[in-house]
């Protein structure tokens, strides 16, 4: 099992003010809840086609045991699959791992029209919930950084279980990033440092690099309005401490309510410098935009949580999509421009070992809240 650092939030008094920090946990605790040995004993039943006929079956490829169904049992779903003939994905990523991974899919699966859905904000959480209530057609797969709203679906039995041969593969199969194969860390969104080139000659490295005197009220920021931009600014306190936030606060940051206005603003001249800037800026850099975007080591990561719906309409083609996410091809579909969890994908910026993904378990509102309050007396908004 991968091990990782839990962050945990610590709120300090300096000078009459609060400015957040945080201390390193535990560095046994894993980014996932470890596997349960019970997992993938129990057939996942389907009155659309044979998905887990027998998903505790140990595959012929060497995944660990009760991982997967059989080559031809997968064979089956494969079958089945094209006669359903189509599947859905919600997605929050970015359109150009959206169109790489419909390109890639329906290559490999020529049968089956995927079409993937972009949902941003808040709306994941109630189109799904909708669509539950209904059975109404929509979701089969999603993919996205509604986290609570995953652990809370897999706790109550809502989330199908994975079982084909990648996604329950010996790449995934063990590891903090396969979840009871209930759900798959199937992409790292890299957040980094941006850059406007006509007002900055060398861009900051490093987020200590950001506080220079010469960027006073030209450094722009996201403020904290949901849990995951807070996990956000618990990272960025972890790496300045508490001079370093102070110092921040008295450059005057200009506010941003997301990575969109952030980025527009950088490229309008508003700010010379962003915190908080998505690979996106890249391709805007291609387009002729003065902008540059640069991953710092470590870099802060919201991973996307890919999950097959337990009231899907085409479950046997959801199996595949999971387990073309999590291949090779897949990976080098989806984590163009971030991080994968397998090694050596083409098109990624850094390495697993490099980024800090967010605390997915940890990361409720209720977590948030009081945090989030701090926030707003520190920086006085």
């Amino acid at each position: 099992m991968t091990s990782r650092t839990v962050r945990t939030p610590l709120v300090a008094g300096i000078a009459g003010a609060f400015a957040l920090a945080a201390f390193t946990g535990a560095s046994g605790s894993s980014a996932a809840t470890e596997p349960d040995e019970s997992a993938g004993t129990e057939a996942v039943e389907s009155s659309d086609g044979p998905v887990g006929s027998d998903a505790g079956t140990p595959t012929s490829e060497g995944g660990a045991a009760g991982a997967g169904v059989s080559q031809e049992e997968w064979q089956g779903i494969v079958d089945a699959a094209n006669e359903e003939g189509s599947v859905t994905v919600y997605s929050v990523m970015l359109p150009n791992q959206n169109e790489a991974l419909e390109a890639g899919f329906e290559e490999t699966y020529p049968d089956i029209d995927m079409e993937v859905v972009r949902i941003t904000g808040g709306d994941m959480e109630a189109r799904l919930d909708a669509e539950r209530e209904t059975n109404a057609e929509g979701a089969d797969v999603g993919a996205h950084i509604n986290y609570q709203w995953v652990v809370d679906a897999a706790a109550a039995g809502d989330l199908v279980e994975m079982v084909g041969p990648e996604a329950r593969g010996p790449d995934w199969e063990g590891t903090p990033w396969n979840v009871d194969g209930l759900y798959q860390y199937s992409a790292f969104q890299i957040l980094g440092i941006g850059c406007n080139t006509d007002l900055v000659e060398t861009c900051p490295t490093s987020y200590a690099d950001v506080l220079d005197p010469e960027y006073d009220g030209l450094i722009g920021a996201v403020e904290p309005g949901h849990q995951v931009l807070m996990d956000f600014w618990v990272f960025l306190a972890d790496q300045l401490g508490e001079d370093g936030m102070e110092a921040l606060r008295d450059l005057n940051p200009v506010f941003y309510a997301s990575a969109v206005p952030a980025q527009q603003g950088l490229a309008a001249g508003e700010t010379a410098i962003t915190t908080y800037a998505t690979a996106q800026l890249q391709d805007d850099a291609d387009a002729g935009a003065p902008v540059e975007f640069v991953v710092p080591t470590p870099a802060w990561s919201p991973p996307i949580l890919s999950y097959i719906v337990g009231w899907a309409k085409h479950p046997n083609a959801a199996q595949l999509v999971l387990d073309y996410m999590a291949s090779r091809e897949g990976q080098t579909a989806i984590a163009i421009n971030g991080a994968s969890a397998l090694p050596d994908i083409e098109g990624t910026l850094a390495d697993i070992d490099d980024i800090q993904p967010l605390d997915v378990e940890q990361n409720t509102a209720e977590w948030a809240a009081p945090l989030q309050d701090e926030w707003r007396d520190f920086f006085g908004r």
